[in-house]
């Protein structure tokens, strides 16, 4: 698959999972609406400013944009700062936390 097509079916694809419009988009990124139908309708490729302002409006980075796997790829603000707080963490840290969280959500399934 050609990049250009890539990129193309990435938009459309996070606009459809995130219910979102070209229009929509266009409004968020505070690109025109006319670059983002060219990136759609003619297959033309962003160039890496374009398509950081368009990751910026799915909230996702440019990183999630081109991974293959979906998993992880549309966190929240507050589900990043749990990821980003979490880096944070020494070693001994993360498994106190982790077994919080794992006894949280054990209490939840009984």
């Amino acid at each position: 698959m050609h990049i250009e097509d890539y990129v193309t079916e990435r938009v459309i694809n996070l606009c459809d999972k995130q219910q979102m419009s070209m229009y929509r988009l266009a409004q968020v990124t505070g690109l025109r609406q006319s670059t983002i139908s060219n990136i759609v309708k003619r297959r033309t490729l962003p160039n890496l400013i374009t398509l950081e302002k368009i990751c910026d409006g799915f909230e996702i980075t440019l990183s999630q944009f081109f991974q293959e796997k979906e998993e992880c790829l549309n966190l929240t603000q507050e589900q990043k700062k749990i990821v980003n707080m979490w880096i944070m963490l020494d070693e001994d840290k993360r498994k106190l936390f982790y077994n919080i969280l794992l006894g949280m959500t054990e209490v939840g399934q009984t």
